[in-house]
């Protein structure tokens, strides 16, 4: 069987069809996946904040 006769799945379609409707999804795994893999770069506001003990979340 040659690889162009290969149908796509269900799954496949789905997935397809949600990314387009929802692009902030890559973005926001791209954004996670730079987070983890690339540690030199600054941290996040929230955890920069929390860390210097802000009042952020506290009462």
């Amino acid at each position: 069987m040659k690889r162009s006769e290969f149908t796509r799945g269900d799954f496949m379609t789905y997935m397809d069809q949600f990314l387009e409707q929802h692009p902030g999804v890559v973005k926001d795994q791209r954004q996670g996946w730079n987070i983890y893999w690339n540690p030199r770069k600054s941290a996040p506001e929230c955890l920069v904040s929390s860390a210097t003990g802000s009042s952020l979340g506290k009462r």
